[in-house]
């Protein structure tokens, strides 16, 4: 952990090193030890004959309510996860049933009770869960849901919910909402309803269980702690039917709904918390001081369970700027603290004032990754070209690292799916068949060397894309709809607006907004490839379309002159070349575009995005080699900008390619991953920094995330992680330390540095 003894509160130190027991080597929390108990599946199985969503929601109220409180030392905001269970419920999939977990318990544990409730909801389970639905019918049909081209019905989860609406009615007011819409709905509606309505008592119950926790620690405690204890328990005894009437209140209810609904995104914290702060500081309920405390221990909290996308700045819904003091406050936590959750970023308009693009760039300069900046003048607009009103598109944060969500009024999919555009390419090069397993995964579109033009390659391409694309939603549709039935998303009806109105889950078409979201992979690669094959094939002639064809079979085996010609010749993208950029701006617009055609089982269309979480790594290791000299198996470049080691101008022209694209038609997030050396954020620098990425985006560019590392460093930290546990890098929407990523994502983030800095 980066925080050192004496540089921050001595409080905040101490739980800060308590964190240092996390795994490094993956996402993990701070997970409890198995209690030996099965809340959720004896309450699954005790409601036997009710509704399906009656099920799922006695079982997930009853994982909360039946495990014991934890508060541990220092802590002013308390709650924590429930322990790993066998039987759970989770936001992606509704209940869930981990067969190896059970395996496990079952051969160790001398308990019959136990054993038999387990036996028992694995046999009630068995082919019922929403992931093994999923599977069986695409195995009806020989479809997979995962494959080189495309994997559809993927994460599905991420949402921004009312967070604002938690804190204003407060948990007893969301039991009356459902109870009142229980008794003007039938039918669906009423199952919805009464689904919503145990799950709020549930949330009830486990802060009063909190309350009492604290009321007997304090019993036992003396000075100050005692003292903390007995306000812990009056807040949450307060807090679990009431409003949140002060800061505090405020912070500890949005952490136990935060950790109830399953840990996903706080959206803009600096909206929907600031009348609070504003309130206390006023009132001298609080000092500025114990204000940063509470914040401080809610970013611990935020790393205890890999808490996501944390929003700043930006406008308000009639456009004026959103910026506040506790907008400056919880970029002065992400600096001290220099944690990699949350995931913060700030929003830039043309309205932001000048302290705050300045602040951004300093703190990114700290070498956090964070903030990512984003572009209020092009997301706005894609979103509103979507169909989205345009003072909800201004509210626009986001779910999990980075996909574009509506707080409290939309379920947008969060990554329903991601298309390798590469891999299309790849096929329509081999009348549809994979070039290395030699299996059929498109339609025929010829035989390439038959074709005459440039724009009969592109035809092919284009229809091969459909294909896959016409597959990919099937079975995307399928899942939301499978998710649907299966409960995934019930608590958050509550707090997604026209859902108990409209008597529909979020996944059914409850939410005000239901588009998709699908990730796009290869634009790059695409381009590049597309650009050597109109040089070298068409426009020259020096290279035969078989000539290629047999070369990238083969992965350029004995023709390595060809390779090298078609890396080092041929343009690339990123480089501010018209003509490469033109054909970029072309694949990309043309998928996102075809995606517009296509309605989600949620009732909204889909829209495209470039979100890569790393994906770029399998994704490429499943492309065979491609006409822009890549190897087969090597990466695809990992967000909208170039191909790494692409970049031979430097940033500000890699820069000027991307903003080509119309990323207004990508209203699912656009991400660009750009890295510069530690030298340009000193005083007298930092602002060059400032005017590339404001440069970017006057011309177009939705998002820029920066690593600030030199691959020098990286490779340091290869050879001695011990020595560099702290340094944090930008993945593909997220900061994480560098030392606990994949060898291969290590290395995809060292072939980033190639360039950084040139021309900035």
């Amino acid at each position: 952990m980066s925080v050192e003894a004496g540089s921050v509160r001595s409080r905040t130190a101490r739980l800060v090193r308590a964190l240092g027991d996390q795994e490094r080597g993956r996402f993990t929390k701070l997970v409890r030890d198995y209690d030996h108990r099965e809340p959720a599946a004896e309450a699954f199985l005790e409601a036997a004959g009710e509704p399906w969503w009656l099920r799922v929601a006695a079982a997930q109220a009853a994982s909360w309510v039946g495990s014991d409180p934890v508060i541990r030392d220092d802590e002013l905001i308390v709650g924590v996860e429930c322990p790993p269970r066998v039987v759970d419920t989770h936001y992606t999939v509704g209940l869930r049933f981990n067969r190896e977990m059970a395996r496990t318990v079952l051969a160790r544990s001398d308990s019959q009770r136990l054993s038999a409730v387990i036996r028992s909801a694995g046999e009630q389970l068995q082919g019922r869960t929403a992931g093994e639905r999923i599977e069986q019918w695409c195995a009806e049909r020989g479809l997979t849901r995962t494959n080189d081209i495309y994997w559809a019905a993927s994460f599905q989860g991420h949402m921004v919910l009312d967070w604002a609406k938690l804190l204003r009615v407060g948990v007893g007011g969301l039991i009356e909402e459902a109870t009142e819409w229980e008794r003007q709905h039938s039918g669906r509606g009423r199952r919805l309803a009464r689904a919503a309505r145990v799950l709020a008592e549930g949330l009830r119950d486990f802060i009063a269980g909190y309350a009492v926790r604290a009321e007997e620690m304090a019993a036992g405690a003396a000075g100050s702690r005692a003292d903390e204890l007995r306000q812990i328990a009056r807040i949450c005894r307060r807090i679990s039917t009431e409003p949140a009437a002060s800061f505090h209140e405020a912070l500890q209810l949005f952490w136990f709904g935060f950790l109830y609904d399953g840990s996903d995104n706080p959206g803009r914290i600096d909206q929907w918390l600031h009348p609070y702060l504003q309130a206390d500081l006023e009132s001298g309920a609080i000092t500025p001081d114990e204000a940063e405390e509470l914040l401080e221990a809610l970013w611990v909290k935020f790393n205890e369970v890999r808490g996501w996308n944390l929003v700043l700045g930006g406008q308000t819904p009639d456009g004026e700027d959103a910026s506040n003091e506790l907008t400056g406050i919880c970029l002065d936590i992400t600096e001290r603290l220099g944690l990699p959750a949350p995931n913060v970023s700030v929003r830039w308009f043309h309205g932001t004032p000048g302290w705050l693009r300045e602040r951004s760039i300093e703190v990114v300069g700290r070498g956090l990754g964070m903030p990512a900046i984003y572009n209020d003048e092009v997301i706005v607009p894609a979103l509103t070209r979507l169909g989205i009103a345009i003072e909800d598109a201004r509210d626009y944060a986001f779910g999990g690292c980075t996909e574009i969500q509506i707080p409290g009024k939309s379920n947008l999919g969060g990554e329903d799916a991601n298309l390798n555009l590469a891999k299309c390419l790849e096929l329509a090069l081999n009348d549809g068949v994979d070039m290395r397993s030699g299996t059929r995964l498109g339609p025929r579109t010829g035989d390439p060397w038959r074709f005459d033009t440039f724009e009969q390659l592109y035809g092919a391409w284009q229809s091969q894309l459909r294909a896959a694309t016409d597959a990919m939603i099937e079975i995307t549709n399928m899942a939301q709809s499978v998710r649907s039935e299966c409960g995934a998303k019930l608590f958050r009806a509550l707090l997604t607006a026209d859902c108990l109105e409209r008597g529909l889950d979020p996944d059914g078409g409850g939410a005000r907004y239901g588009h998709g979201e699908v990730m796009t992979l290869g634009i790059a690669v695409t381009a590049d490839s597309l650009a050597a094959i109109r040089e070298f094939v068409y426009h020259r002639g020096s290279v035969s379309m078989g000539e290629l064809h047999d070369a990238l079979k083969s992965d350029f085996d004995g023709r390595e002159r060809l390779r090298l010609a078609l890396l080092r010749d041929a343009p690339k993208y990123g480089n501010d070349i018209a003509g490469v950029d033109a054909l970029a701006a072309r694949v990309a617009g043309d998928f996102w575009r075809l995606l517009r055609r296509y309605s989600t089982h949620r009732g909204g269309r889909y829209g495209g995005g470039v979100i890569v979480l790393g994906r770029n790594i399998p994704f490429g290791a499943g492309t065979a080699a491609t006409p822009d000299g890549r190897h087969a198996g090597e990466p695809l470049e990992d967000a909208v900008g170039p191909r790494a080691g692409m970049a031979r101008r430097g940033p500000s022209a890699a820069l000027r390619s991307a903003a080509r694209i119309d990323q207004t038609l990508g209203p699912m997030g656009v991400l660009y991953n750009l890295t510069l050396p530690e030298e340009l954020f000193e005083e007298t620098t930092r602002s060059k920094v400032q005017r590339l990425v404001e440069g970017y985006f006057a011309d177009g560019g939705q998002q820029v995330q920066i690593t600030v590392a030199s691959a020098e460093r990286l490779r340091a930290a290869q050879a001695n992680p011990e020595a560099h546990r702290d340094l944090i890098v930008r993945v593909g929407g997220y900061s994480d330390y560098f030392v606990r990523l994949s060898p291969e994502l290590q290395e995809d983030i060292i072939a980033r540095t190639r360039g950084a800095g040139r021309q900035a």
